[in-house]
C-alpha cells in the first residue's frame, strides 16, 4: 500500500500504523456499520472516516470507549439500586410474626392476662405460648 511521506510521518507520530490490526478494525466497522442498516458503499465510507479520525487525533479513542460504555454502566448501577431496594422490601420483611395481623386492645389485654397467668402457675407455658404462637402466624 502507497502511503505519502506526510501521511507515513504522522502514523509514526501517532504511534498508527497501517497493519493488520488498523485494516482488520476498519473491516469490522465498516461489517457493523452494514449490519446496521447502511449500504455497503456507506459502510466503507463511515468506517474509513472513523479510522481517518482515529489515526489523525488517537486520544479520542478512549473518549468515545467511556461514552460508548456510559450507558451500560447506569443501566447496571439502576438494576443493581432497584434489586437492593426490591430486597429490602419483601425479603428483609420476611418472617415476621403475624404478618399484616391487625391487633385489638380486647385481645391484648386477654393475652396479657394469660402471660400472667401462667406466670402465676406452675402450668407447662411451653405448650400454651406455642398455640398463640400458632394462631398468629396462620392470620
Amino acid at each position: 500500500m502507497q502511503v505519502t511521506s506526510a501521511v507515513r510521518a504522522a502514523m509514526k507520530k501517532t504511534g498508527a500504523g497501517v497493519g493488520f490490526l488498523t485494516v482488520g478494525m476498519a473491516a469490522l466497522d465498516a461489517y457493523n456499520n452494514v449490519k446496521e442498516g447502511d449500504s455497503v458503499p456507506v459502510g466503507i465510507a463511515k468506517a474509513a472516516a472513523t479510522n481517518a479520525l482515529y489515526l489523525a487525533f488517537p486520544e479520542l479513542l478512549p473518549i468515545q470507549i467511556g461514552a460508548s460504555l456510559l450507558p451500560v454502566v447506569a443501566n447496571g448501577v439502576n438494576n443493581f439500586v432497584g434489586s437492593r431496594i426490591y430486597t429490602l422490601n419483601t425479603v428483609a420483611n420476611r418472617g415476621s410474626l403475624g404478618g399484616n395481623y391487625i391487633d385489638t386492645q380486647a385481645a391484648a389485654t386477654m393475652r396479657q392476662q394469660a402471660v400472667k397467668a401462667i406466670q402465676e402457675s406452675n402450668f407447662n407455658a411451653r405448650l400454651a405460648l406455642g398455640n398463640e404462637a400458632r394462631m398468629y402466624a396462620r392470620g
